[in-house]
């Protein structure tokens, strides 16, 4: 079964106000137009993929359809460092999955959040003694 693994951000709406980055992974795929219908009134989807053996055998003891792993980017640890984040991300994908398509994950998030979230990125200051 081709389950998918969908990485992206929460949509901005009045009862949704603070930025928070999510991977959503399927567990069961009985109708995909209604997965992808639910995906899409969750959140902006990024990049999507199908999820490696390992992570479907999550799936199968799983009692729900989607299983959502997210993180506030304005709020501890991350205290608004975006890039930060998107390192925890990219580590926490490196036994599923390859290092380029975590690297093109990696861009794709970092477009879309400086895009959609109207932010800059933070400027990193070194101090030379």
């Amino acid at each position: 079964m081709n389950l998918h693994v969908y990485y992206g951000f929460t949509k901005l709406k009045p009862s949704i106000t603070k930025p928070e980055l999510v991977a959503v992974f399927e567990n069961e795929r009985h109708n995909g137009a209604k997965n992808d219908l639910y995906i899409s009134r969750l959140m902006i989807t990024v990049h999507s993929r199908f999820q490696t053996e390992g992570e479907a055998i999550d799936a199968s003891v799983s009692s729900r359809m989607f299983t959502k792993y997210s993180q506030f980017i304005d709020e501890r640890p991350w205290k608004g460092d975006f890039e930060k984040l998107l390192q925890m991300n990219f580590e926490a994908d490196s036994n599923n999955v390859s290092l380029e398509e975590r690297n093109i994950i990696r861009e794709k998030l970092r477009e879309e959040y400086y895009r959609y979230f109207k932010r800059k990125p933070l400027q990193q200051l070194q101090l030379e003694l």
